[in-house]
């Protein structure tokens, strides 16, 4: 046995924190198989996921001054760090708008910095509550289940998941907030979460990653600038987060990627040992909640203006708070304050706007046509001045001058009786058409109340089933039928899933009620290799439950549903329930 095995881990990274190799050594073959599986969760690619592993190992050699020993807090700061390389490594393989890596960045945003008063958790104790773990999450609704997912392993912040699901963005920040306080509830036997502060909501949306970039280095402004920071839910916070992976099923890595972590080591002994002596400049790590003028972050924070900082305040006392745990919603409609609520917003100003433009063009000399409102110029009454004639003067033409007239003035008369009649029956017949359209117009919008109407009930009836948001984003996804076997002929579901997104989820018409300590586990049958794919409880509400498959390029694939523990088998069990026909 090696001399080292005994050791706990904060001596481990005490010594390699002295240049001690063989320490490193022991913490990878403690760690390695936890942070393969975490980030193998994150990065389908295996030779990406080997590369990160590669990276954290790196980093913790390097960067080993920045680990507080203080805290005593090996597992999450291991975690951490993993999951943290893992998503920047995500990001960057879909997007070309990151900041470019280089030390600075990677202390900043990679290297994980703990809160001051953080209980101690090794990776002992967090293998010890696994089934506890498992348990807490079984008991979330799916939504809630989907929204952590989409944050801790998908590396989707905030405004991102509200994107990806079509769903308001303070509707997403309020089902973080109430998943995460459930999850504490859940994991505490009831127990409340940690004491509510001003800023509990920014403190566990920064704990499990998901705040978006100009809110983090506001709520890094605020941490560094408080004296009555509350330190000690955020390490409760942040201990509740880095238990997530340890439900994973443990993935010993390559044994070639030892020996990849020592050659580039190797390599790398001169910068390695610049670095730890500080002859490397604005490498200095970030004493949280220390002076000022240890922290090139606080130069930045600092910058933000009395503006920023104000609207930070407004957002931090609860803009967006939502007291009712209701479920996410499926289309762009969101329940709030007890109203329907369309998110479709009319620019009256713009109207307004040309209005009075179209006033100011007006031609000169003419009024606006106004409904109602007839212009009877054309047929007022003739005034004297209107018999003027320009024909033959005198007394001889007098009398013929007269009769003309006469014929003139009653043809003028004739004309203008006419026009009236015109008019008049254009008023009649104007009257006749607004008639009838108003009463068309209220038969159409009693139907569209109606539609309306049937479009919020479905809206209601499947507000809590947020997982066909998912379903319907699935590319090229295959349908398997379930079967029942002899065990239960009620028994029934379906398999929906991608190849293509590496995901699908398991339907259930029908399954029985287990014992506490039984639960139901789906495996799937690839090439004769048996694959846990989801451990589960059926719940009340729940039909639909997500599943993660692994990087394969077979549609072949057979899925049987069996009885296990809670925790789940290493090998599928006798007792199957439900096994899949290929359509």
């Amino acid at each position: 046995m090696s001399p080292y095995t005994p050791l706990k881990e904060i001596e481990l990274m005490q010594k390699v924190s002295e240049f001690d190799s063989k320490a490193l050594e022991e913490l990878y073959n403690r760690y390695s198989a936890l942070l393969f599986a975490l980030i193998k969760k994150v990065i389908k690619d295996e030779n990406t996921a080997e590369e990160v592993l590669t990276d954290v190992f790196v980093i913790i050699w390097k960067k080993i001054d920045y680990f507080d020993f203080n805290t005593n807090n090996v597992y999450t700061w291991l975690v951490t760090l993993a999951r943290n390389k893992a998503i920047d490594t995500l990001r960057r393989m879909s997007s070309t708008e990151l900041s470019e890596y280089n030390e600075e960045y990677e202390n900043e945003f990679i290297i994980p910095h703990l809160s001051l008063d953080i209980e101690p958790l090794d990776f002992v104790t967090a293998l010890s509550i696994k089934d506890d773990i498992e348990k807490a999450l079984n008991d979330l609704t799916d939504a809630q289940q989907y929204v952590i997912y989409l944050a801790y392993y998908e590396g989707l912040t905030q405004q991102e998941i509200a994107s990806k699901l079509n769903i308001p963005l303070p509707t997403i920040k309020s089902k973080i907030i109430i998943a995460l306080n459930n999850l504490w509830q859940n994991l505490n036997e009831g127990n409340l979460p940690p004491i509510k502060h001003e800023f509990s909501d920014y403190i566990i949306q920064y704990s499990l990653g998901s705040l978006d970039r100009e809110d983090l280095l506001k709520f890094k402004k605020y941490r560094e600038t408080t004296p009555e920071f509350a330190w000690k839910e955020l390490g409760e916070y942040q201990n509740l987060i880095s238990l997530l992976p340890a439900i994973v099923n443990f993935e010993v890595p390559p044994a070639h990627i030892k020996n990849k972590i020592a050659r580039k080591l190797y390599r790398m002994r001169e910068e390695v040992k610049a670095i730890r002596s500080g002859e490397i400049k604005n490498l200095k790590p970030v004493q949280i909640g220390h002076s000022e003028s240890d922290s090139t972050l606080i130069e930045r924070i600092n910058a933000f203006d009395e503006k920023d900082d104000a609207t930070f305040q407004k957002s931090a006392q609860g803009e967006y708070e939502s007291n009712e745990d209701s479920e996410l919603p499926v289309s762009t409609w969101s329940s709030q304050g007890g109203k329907k609520t369309s998110f479709e917003t009319v620019n009256v100003d713009e109207d307004s706007q040309k209005s009075e433009l179209a006033e100011e063009n007006k031609p000169e000399g003419k009024e606006s046509i106004q409904s109602g409102i007839i212009d009877f110029e054309a047929v007022r009454p003739l005034s004297k001045e209107s018999f003027s004639y320009d024909g033959e003067s005198g007394d001889d033409g007098e009398e013929r001058n007269y009769l003309e007239r006469r014929v003139y003035v009653k043809e003028k008369g004739y004309a203008g009786l006419i026009t009236i009649i015109l008019m008049l029956i254009f008023i009649v017949i104007g009257v006749i058409a607004y008639l009838l359209y108003t009463e068309k117009a209220d038969a159409y919008e009693a139907e569209i109340n109606r539609l309306n109407q049937q479009v919020d009930d479905i809206i209601s009836e499947n507000q809590e089933k947020v997982e066909l948001t998912g379903i319907t984003t699935l590319n090229n996804a295959q349908t398997i039928n379930l079967n029942a076997t002899d065990i239960d002929s009620n028994n029934s579901g379906k398999i929906i899933y991608s190849l293509i997104n590496k995901r699908g989820y398991l339907y259930l018409s029908y399954l029985p009620t287990l014992e506490e300590n039984r639960a139901y586990q789906l495996w799937g049958n690839i090439s004769g290799d048996f694959i846990s794919l989801l451990v589960f409880r059926p719940s009340k509400n729940a039909e639909y439950y997500p599943f993660t498959l692994p990087d394969i390029s077979t549609s072949d694939i057979e899925f049987i549903v069996v009885e296990s523990s809670s925790s789940g088998f290493t090998r599928p069990g006798k007792k199957i329930y439900l096994q899949s026909i290929q359509e």
